[in-house]
């Protein structure tokens, strides 16, 4: 609002200078004065508790363009400019009691039921404008009646009356053709009106007609029904999901299969994720890709482990397709894969994929062996003229030796009638040894022979050597 014809001008009339702490400045001037009318708005000069209180101690004088005005005529004149302003831009008690005005308080409205304890009552149907056996005459779009002839609810569109619902023994509506508009109750085919209602009785109207429920109170002083609020509390009581918008709950645009819109409301979302579930993502392959392509998933059996149960079928619980070439990305500790046949599980500690089957190949001689060699399954084949032959590439994974009683000797391990030792098994009194690390590489056609080194001969000796096949 703009500043009225009226002048405010600031002069100081005490020794210190008079601070004016809601307009944010201080009066110094004791000459001239401060023009308020040129640095502050109409409403800001009106709402100074501050300036009034200044001139009211007669530490500042108010001119209003012609003259000083006196301490009592200085806040008499700021009070009027506040008064002024009060009427331009809020309503007085008989506006706020008027039909039709806008920003109301409920405390200055008259005629109203005071808000206080409310007496609820038991719900009625709907408020209806008559009980009778015709359809009233100029309804209005929303508009309800009781017909008393087919105990039928009729509700208007704005065009043409419809069956809403019938009639049900023991229900109420409140009846505005009634002077009192009286709470009526349907019994044994009649309508009963009830006793006129106290104030601030309240009642729940489950179709005031929109079809949707609403709370209302009852003032005696005007037998009228107010409007408190309109609610849907249907919904909750009948477990039927509440509607509300992607936008309310921050999935609009935010996924590529849900919600894409702010009008989809909670229903239509999680409809979207059901079928996202059930026909975009019916494979765990779209699951396994559902963070991007490669992106992998975890599943954390913390409490029991992932069971695949095919008892009552006659298909296998788990299938992994063979591979042409063996992987070489992210491999992992107990990665499996099937090459050509045979299950390869990834040996972290020999960096290489190794066949989940091993093999066991037994070199050993009855008696007394110093410096001989081994035999093997042929029988009394000694291992130098012949030895077990490779069907693939393999890796020597471990050795383990036994004596008959403790003795100090070596198993050499040796192929294809080199002169080499690949690998060996030493004992040192004692009747056996083990090692677990071997990691030596076998080609195909690759044949292993083992002899016994001793500078006193052990008696007995045996050796296992275990193989993985290799890719």
């Amino acid at each position: 609002m703009s500043m009225p014809m009226w002048q405010v001008t600031a002069i100081l009339d005490s020794t210190a200078d008079a601070e004016i702490e809601d307009l944010g400045i201080t009066i110094t001037d004791s000459t001239s004065g401060h023009d308020l009318s040129a640095s502050y708005t109409y409403d800001e000069i009106a709402g100074s508790d501050s300036l009034r209180g200044a001139v009211g101690t007669g530490d500042v004088i108010i001119n209003n363009g012609s003259q000083n005005l006196s301490a009592v005529d200085g806040v008499k004149y700021l009070t009027f400019i506040q008064q002024e302003y009060l009427e331009d831009n809020y309503y007085n008690i008989t506006e706020l009691g008027t039909s039709g005005q806008a920003a109301i308080h409920w405390d200055n409205i008259t005629n109203m039921p005071e808000i206080g304890a409310l007496e609820w009552r038991e719900p009625v149907e709907a408020r209806v404008i008559d009980i009778v056996a015709s359809a009233p005459g100029s309804p209005s779009d929303g508009d309800i009646y009781a017909n008393t002839t087919d105990d039928n609810y009729y509700i208007h569109d704005g065009t043409n009356w419809s069956v809403l619902a019938a009639v049900i023994e023991g229900e109420r509506v409140i009846n505005l053709s009634n002077v009192d508009e009286d709470i009526y109750e349907y019994t044994s085919g009649t309508w009963v009106e009830l006793p006129k209602q106290p104030d601030n009785a309240s009642v729940i109207v489950q179709n005031d007609g929109d079809l949707k429920q609403a709370q209302y109170v009852y003032s005696p002083t005007t037998s009228q029904w107010f409007k408190i609020s309109d609610v849907d509390y249907a919904a909750h009581f009948e477990d039927t999901a509440h509607k509300h918008n992607a936008d309310q709950i921050d999935v609009a645009n935010e996924y590529a299969n849900i919600g894409n819109s702010a009008g989809d409301d909670l229903e239509s979302v999680l409809s979207d994720i059901n079928d996202s579930l059930l026909v975009t993502n019916p494979t765990l392959e779209n699951a396994y890709n559902q963070g991007g392509p490669g992106a992998g998933r975890t599943i954390n059996t913390i409490s029991k482990s992932v069971k695949l149960d095919s008892s009552s079928s006659t298909n296998a619980p788990l299938e992994l397709v063979p591979t042409p070439t063996m992987p070489t990305v992210d491999l992992q500790p107990g990665q499996l894969t099937v090459k050509d046949g045979i299950l390869y599980i990834w040996d972290s500690v020999r960096t290489k994929w190794l066949s989940v089957d091993r093999k066991f190949l037994v070199f050993g001689r009855a008696g007394n062996t110093k410096e001989q060699y081994l035999q093997f399954f042929g029988g009394s084949i000694y291992s130098n003229n012949s030895g077990l032959r490779m069907a693939r590439n393999a890796t020597i994974i471990s050795l383990s030796g036994q004596l008959d009683v403790s003795g100090t000797g070596t198993f050499n391990i040796l192929k294809n009638d080199g002169a080499g030792v690949i690998t060996s098994l030493p004992i040192a009194t004692a009747t056996n040894a083990g090692d677990t690390t071997i990691n030596i590489d076998l080609t195909t056609a690759d044949f292993l022979q083992c002899k016994m080194t001793s500078a006193t001969g052990v008696e007995d000796p045996l050796v296992i050597v275990e193989i993985a096949w290799r890719p």
